[in-house]
């Protein structure tokens, strides 16, 4: 149902729900942050997504700010947090034909996101 929506329940589907925000991609007042960028394993990578999330906001923070930071965007005592981790949703589709199906669907719309298609199911960056 996610990902093709349920338009009696009001729900579209994914891949319309990705084209509703896909302006600000091009936008230049806009920052795409992209969550696996904020807490994958790679520090460097976090520490740039970090500098250019100050440099946006015109701050300029030195790197024991950025890295006081990188070691807080994880945190259990949050109500929203569940896992902190990228791609779990992957395991889901694991043995199952719902990857090409969620390619097919979605694909072009990942792809323009930043994310792999359908020759890698992980949709990765």
């Amino acid at each position: 149902m996610a990902i093709d929506g349920d338009r009696s329940g009001g729900l579209p589907p994914v891949a319309e729900r990705l084209d509703a925000y896909a302006g600000w991609l091009d936008e230049r007042a806009v920052l795409v942050v992209r969550f696996e960028a904020l807490i994958g394993s790679d520090p460097d990578v976090r520490d740039r997504c970090l500098g250019a999330i100050y440099d946006h906001l015109g701050l300029r923070v030195g790197p024991d700010q950025r890295g006081a930071l990188a070691a807080r965007i994880v945190s259990d005592a949050s109500p929203t947090f569940r896992q902190g981790r990228a791609g779990g949703w992957r395991h889901h589709f694991q043995g199952t034909d719902l990857a090409a199906y969620f390619a097919e669907r979605v694909g072009p719309q990942l792809e323009r996101y930043g994310y792999r298609g359908e020759e890698d199911h992980r949709y990765s960056r």
